[in-house]
């Protein structure tokens, strides 16, 4: 997930948070002010940013998934809410 949010930042003429630094041209600057002139630039920067934080969370505090199994009482499988 990580390198698809990092291709719909690049989109947007941005980079990933681990990569930020470096030099900014002319060019790039220009190209950064006519992609935000656009509409719903914000929105996607917004989103792809807080897509970021959640992809990283999982890297740095995994889950663990687990299912379980609750057995119905008898006689209470069907006719109550």
């Amino acid at each position: 997930m990580i390198p698809a949010v990092g291709g719909a930042l690049e989109d947007l003429g941005l980079s990933l948070s681990s990569n930020e630094g470096g030099d900014t041209g002319e060019e790039k600057e220009k190209e950064r002010k006519k992609l935000q002139a656009r509409s719903g630039y914000w929105d996607d920067v917004c989103l792809a940013r807080f897509l970021e934080g959640v992809c990283w969370r999982f890297v740095a505090y995994p889950v663990r998934v687990r299912f379980y199994v609750y057995p119905v009482p008898l006689g209470l499988g069907t006719g109550y809410l």
